[in-house]
């Protein structure tokens, strides 16, 4: 070799060293997430094309959660399978990211679902990958491109680890909260297979059919006591798979005891009989945080009477979804409007009259329809509060009744719902959550109607607290 000929090349090695040097990032990178993702998280990955042909970016289920035969493998003395349920492949030569995931189904092998091709995808570029976790899967972006929706709903809840192999990764972040959906895809939609009755009360009421209120929820006791000898105690209504809306004055004391107290979705029949067992899907968690209004005051009468309850997750996931347990839709700012006289649902296990005591109420869900009431009707009506002279209604409060028909002791906390759209024959419209049972002057009163906690004024206050909590 000639002694230019050595130079040339010494020069190129020394090019390739400095532009690689230059774009040298961590060749292997992990995160672990714990507590594991959630829908609104959101994960950043910086890095560079790297000079190889293929990277590859993991998202790590816990282990075991996808094994197809976890008791073989142990038997064998091998360790349990991790799945993926996003695995995202660079092919940086030809400008191509493949999406892929491996579970369970795939027996543990990668499996293409989608392709996409982009430019941006060079050698020694830098790129950034942002990957939102949604309540269906995942959302991708590559730099300032379109974002590409990856649905894997199964699997959300179980990531606990990410890693990026064979590249030049910068840094990987993780954004907590980040753009929380206020709701989940279908929301608010009832059991296929109900009985739409025309008519019933929860005061003096009728029974529920099986998956009509999927979202209702009891607040229970773990232990019954000769002073306490009852289970149940409130109403609540599920509004994502981990957190339960319900009234502040329901939990008062509850946060503070949490281990006494549980959460039950899927309930049809308040108890533990088993005749009710194919009309129910019953589901009991722990109870992980209580969140009472800052502002609840519960004197005179109960003011911002609104909490959030988060339920301890099992095996990685909180309620799962079917015929019998769903989340309610929360009212979409500026979208759901419902005026006086429309006709909403209340439900609840609670007294069926003023008179009732605990071990006279009913075994079964009851429903009820009732009509939104005027607010400064009802602030006459109920007029002011003879010791404070304060208004007894007052903003945050909705009314709502009809003829005969009323929430009482045991339902607070539960659901007044009202169906987005009106009630249409053969449709399935949505159920929106537009009060929470608080208060009223008895049960069934011919003059005042109840009084409800009004949803729409709390989403800011619902959606901070969803989004500092994990």
């Amino acid at each position: 070799m000639t002694s230019l000929s050595r130079w040339k090349l010494f020069i190129f090695l020394l090019i390739e060293a400095i532009g690689h040097v230059s774009s040298q990032g961590h060749r292997s990178v992990t995160r672990a997430f714990n507590p594991s993702l959630r829908p609104g998280d959101v994960i950043t990955i910086q890095g560079t094309g790297s000079t190889r042909s293929v990277g590859l970016i993991r998202l790590h289920s816990e282990k075991g959660t996808c094994d197809s035969n976890p008791r073989l493998r142990s038997d064998l003395g091998q360790a349990p399978l991790s799945c993926n349920p996003l695995v995202l492949k660079l092919l940086t030569r030809k400008h191509k990211i493949l999406f892929l995931k491996k579970d369970v189904e795939s027996e543990n092998k990668d499996v293409l679902i989608k392709t996409k091709l982009t430019s941006g995808l060079m050698r020694r570029m830098p790129y950034t990958i942002t990957i939102t976790v949604t309540y269906t899967g995942y959302d991708v972006q590559f730099n300032n491109d379109v974002p590409i929706e990856f649905v894997n709903r199964n699997r959300v809840g179980d990531v606990n680890m990410i890693r990026a192999t064979s590249g030049n990764y910068d840094n990987i972040m993780l954004k907590r909260g980040a753009n929380i959906p206020l709701n989940e895809p279908d929301c608010g939609q009832r059991g296929a297979n109900i009985f739409r009755s025309k008519w019933a009360r929860i005061t003096n009421g009728q029974n529920a059919d099986p998956g009509a209120y999927p979202w209702q929820v009891a607040l229970r006791r773990k232990h019954v006591y000769p002073w306490a000898p009852y289970a149940h105690m409130c109403g609540g209504s599920l509004v994502s798979s981990c957190w339960v809306v319900t009234a502040a004055h329901c939990v008062l004391y509850v946060g503070r005891h949490k281990k006494n107290f549980m959460i039950r979705v899927g309930d049809l029949h308040n108890g533990d009989n088993s005749m009710y067992i194919m009309d129910e899907d019953q589901q009991t968690f722990d109870i992980e945080h209580v969140i009472v209004h800052p502002d609840f005051k519960d004197r005179p009468v109960p003011k911002n009477d609104i909490a959030l309850i988060k339920l301890v997750e099992k095996h990685g996931r909180c309620a799962r979804y079917g015929e019998y347990v769903n989340s309610v839709c929360l009212p979409e700012p500026g979208q759901d409007v419902f005026a006086t006289n429309t006709e909403c649902h209340i439900t609840g296990w609670g007294a069926k009259n003023w008179t009732d005591r605990p071990r006279d109420y009913p075994h079964v869900l009851q429903y009820g329809k009732i009509r939104l009431h005027d607010f400064n009707t009802c602030k006459e009506l109920y007029g002011r509060d003879p010791i404070s002279n304060i208004s007894q209604i007052s903003e945050g409060m909705i009314c709502a009744g009809a003829p005969g028909i009323d929430t009482c002791q045991g339902d607070s906390g539960g659901p007044l719902v009202c169906e987005r759209g009106g009630p249409t024959f053969g449709e399935d419209n949505p159920f929106v959550l537009w009060g929470i049972t608080s208060w009223g002057h008895g049960c069934a009163d011919s003059v005042k109607p109840g009084v409800y906690a009004d949803v729409t004024k709390y989403i800011d206050w619902i959606q901070k607290v969803r989004s500092k909590i994990f």
